[in-house]
This record gives C-alpha cells, sequence and structure tokens, in this order.
C-alpha cells in the first residue's frame, strides 16, 4: 500500500520535499506538476496530450495541473495500490472560500473514494521557518486521522501557522471562515487588447466564530474536514416541480 503525494507548488517545491521525507513509511509515491499551478482548483487538462517524465521508479513529473497529477497516480498506476492522496505542503494558506480555487485541495478531490481520506495541507507563509518541523507534524495528523471514521466523500484540509517547534500550541477543528466581496480586478488597457489582473480576495467577515482563520491567528493548526457529496436541496428529492401558469 502506498500514498500518492501531490502538490500545485510544483515537484521542485520545498513542501513537497519536506512531505515525502516526513512520510516515508507510508510508502510515497509522488506525481506532481512541472510547474506551480496556483489557484487551478480541480481543472483537468480535458482532451489534451499531457506528458509525463518519471525521474526515478516512484516519482513522476507532470505537465498538466494538478488534478491532472492525481488522476494520472491513481488510474494511470493502478499496480500501485494507492489508498491515500495527501496533497501539499502548499506554500501560502488556503483558508476559508478560498478552498474553491485551491489546486492543492483541488489534487486531494480525485482521493475521496480511497481507503482513507484525502489530505491537503499548506503552511501559512511563502518562506516558512521550518518546513521540516511542518512536514514531521502533517505526518503525525495524517495518521492521527487515519483513525477516525469519517462520512464518504470527506476531505481534510490541514492549515499551519508558521510556527516553530517550540511555539506549537495544537489543533483545533474549524469551519471554513467566509470573506466578503473580493477585491475589483485591475484592468489594463493597452492600444487594442484589454487584460485584467486579479488582486487579494476580499476581507474576512468579522465576528465569525470557530474558523480556520481565527485558529491560525491564535496560532493554532487548523483542521477543517470537508464534505464533497455536491448533491442539494435533499429535500426535495422525488417530488414534482410544478410549473407555472
Amino acid at each position: 500500500m502506498s500514498i500518492l503525494v501531490t502538490n500545485d507548488d510544483g515537484f521542485e517545491a520545498i513542501g513537497i520535499q519536506a512531505l515525502l521525507a516526513s512520510t516515508k513509511t507510508l510508502d510515497p509515491i509522488m506525481v506532481a506538476p512541472k510547474h506551480n499551478c496556483s489557484g487551478m482548483s480541480a481543472a483537468i487538462s480535458l482532451r489534451k496530450e499531457v506528458k509525463v517524465k518519471q525521474l526515478n521508479l516512484k516519482e513522476f513529473v507532470v505537465t498538466g495541473t494538478p488534478a491532472d497529477c492525481s488522476y494520472f497516480g491513481l488510474h494511470g498506476m493502478n499496480e500501485n495500490n494507492i489508498e491515500q492522496v495527501v496533497s501539499g505542503i502548499n506554500l501560502g494558506a488556503n483558508l476559508g472560500t478560498d478552498v474553491f480555487y485551491s489546486g492543492t485541495v483541488g489534487a486531494a478531490i480525485a482521493g475521496i473514494n480511497l481507503k482513507y481520506a484525502p489530505v491537503a495541507i499548506s503552511v501559512c507563509s511563502f518562506s516558512p521557518r521550518d518546513i521540516s518541523f511542518i512536514a514531521d507534524k502533517a505526518f503525525e495528523l495524517i495518521q492521527k486521522f487515519r483513525s477516525i471514521s469519517l462520512q464518504q466523500n470527506s476531505l481534510i484540509n490541514i492549515n499551519f501557522p508558521d510556527i516553530l517547534k517550540q511555539d506549537y500550541k495544537g489543533e483545533l477543528y474549524t469551519k471554513l471562515a467566509k470573506r466578503g466581496a473580493p477585491e475589483a480586478p485591475n484592468i489594463i488597457s493597452k492600444k487594442d487588447q484589454l487584460s485584467f489582473t486579479f488582486s487579494a480576495s476580499g476581507d474576512f467577515i468579522d465576528g465569525q466564530s470557530d474558523t480556520d482563520m481565527q485558529a491560525i491567528e491564535n496560532g493554532y493548526v487548523s483542521v477543517s474536514i470537508l464534505n464533497y457529496d455536491i448533491s442539494s436541496a435533499n429535500d426535495f428529492l422525488g417530488r414534482e416541480i410544478s410549473h407555472g401558469s
């Protein structure tokens, strides 16, 4: 049995390299993007040729998206008997409703039907002070949550504050913080070409409790259990939709 390790920062990122080192007893197989693919969510390269380079027996680099990496790892190499997808360690937070466009979370979604719930891991810094410590703690949490019974289609989203070993307070179960309206895009107009860039997401709304953002601000590791069963309005199932006159 093996775990599939992937990310959206690219195969050379320090986060995934630290994660591979910390999870070596779980027989990790790395399938990761060639380049940074942040913000790709669960996008796949539909009907496009995606190239794969094999670095060694258990490490592969893919020219596609983070989700492409997961699907290739799970369905293109069945002989490896993957039992869990672990995505990360992402450099930068994946808090609140940002999970909807997170490539880290998007890569993990493919593993929701495996033996163990997929785990997406992020650290709230682009230059963490001790990525090895974060990776070792991430491994402990992966092991811990393997012993917890979760609903089908669950995904575990973990965010670490940028802490050192002596600063570690523990972890809290949290819900996703909600953001306000995002900032307007930065419009760029040059002759006949109109373009734009995205700025920051909206600010987190004040007054929320038990959120992932609150845990991080207080120095705790945030653990959010997400349910990716996207069926909606179950109270309406089987009922006829009336037609207006």
